[in-house]
């Protein structure tokens, strides 16, 4: 049976799945942002149901203005229009308000405002590019959630998060505990009904993005990190220490980061220390290396005294420390790199 493939991103797939709140992430240039654009106004005229769209900054929203760009030859019989400026905006379908756009940074300042007729959320680019501008705003995941919970109101809707594939390890998948299958395109899962709620659609090759595979570019950046990336792989991951712990491997201490606790491992006859999330609640060293503190818990400033500590940092300096998967090793190397 042939494979199947696609010209560009089509929305039903995902929202076959009906789950609250979807992850789509895939190459560049597959049309994900076009999909649910096309997909929303297609909603608004069958339903009247409105629909509201987040970028992360205010200088994200400079060119809201052209939203409707690139999809208007889709409705030949309608007007589509934008009104409002970088910080608010509403969307027009023949001078009928569809929907809503502003950036998520200033949405506490819309807490109040009431949106009955919103039931589809789009944040789009969600992950930022490494070394851009679009950086994460504190507390972000919750701040997300806390304008999901304002627009909604209690009422059914649907939320989708479109990012291209720039790293598996993020806050929202650390924050929802959540990992991707590389081997699966749509990712569900199991455990508890927050988890049952979350869809990852982890778009792969099998999208044919027009003629651009054949362009002069998609020549040059063939073979290059660059070009895995623009085709639908993830960008910023590596298997670089990403390995499975040693059978001889003893428990040494906890490590509590960003919410989460890690149980920290040392195999002496390899000479390896292993983090993992298998963790030892019972064992009674644990230190605190993030912002956050509990009781009962060691801070990391006095490191250097510290036996097991300096143990672990020193040997994160040297490159012997290794992490079960790409999300550990991401929380854990952003505060180790800070000793």
């Amino acid at each position: 049976m042939p494979e199947k493939r696609f010209h560009f991103y089509v929305t039903s797939r995902v929202k076959s799945y009906n789950k609250f709140i979807n992850f789509i992430v895939g190459g560049r240039g597959i049309g994900k942002t076009y999909g649910f654009k096309v997909d929303s106004i297609k909603h608004y005229k069958k339903t009247g149901k409105q629909f509201f769209y987040f970028k992360r900054h205010t200088t994200d929203m400079s060119t809201i203005d052209t939203f409707f760009n690139d999809i208007a030859h889709e409705f030949p019989e309608d007007e589509l229009s934008v009104k409002g400026g970088k910080k608010y905006n509403k969307f027009y379908i023949n001078d009928e308000i569809c929907g809503y756009a502003m950036p998520l940074s200033r949405y506490k300042t819309l807490k109040s405002s009431s949106f009955v007729n919103v039931d589809t959320i789009i944040f789009d680019e969600f992950l930022p590019e490494k070394g851009g501008y679009n950086l994460y705003i504190p507390n972000e995941v919750e701040l997300f959630l806390n304008a999901i919970d304002s627009i909604f109101r209690q009422r059914e809707g649907h939320v989708y998060l479109l990012a291209n594939k720039t790293s598996i390890s993020n806050p929202y998948f650390n924050y929802f505990n959540i990992s991707v299958n590389p081997a699966k395109e749509f990712n569900t899962f199991k455990g508890s009904m927050m988890k049952e709620q979350i869809l990852i659609q982890n778009c792969g090759d099998d999208y044919d993005k027009g003629s651009q595979e054949k362009s002069s570019f998609q020549k040059l950046i063939s073979g290059t990190r660059y070009g895995d990336y623009n085709s639908g792989e993830f960008a910023y991951d590596t298997n670089d220490f990403i390995m499975r712990m040693t059978p001889n491997a003893k428990y040494i201490c906890t490590i509590y980061a960003d919410g989460i606790y890690f149980g920290c491992y040392v195999d002496f006859t390899e000479g390896k220390i292993f983090i993992n999330r298998n963790v030892n609640m019972d064992y009674p060293a644990v230190y605190s290396i993030g912002k956050d503190m509990r009781e009962n818990m060691i801070l990391s400033k006095g490191w250097r005294y510290d036996r097991v500590l300096s143990m672990i940092v020193r040997n994160y300096r040297v490159g012997n420390v290794f992490y079960n998967d790409h999300s550990t090793k991401d929380i854990l190397n952003r505060y180790l790199s800070l000793f």
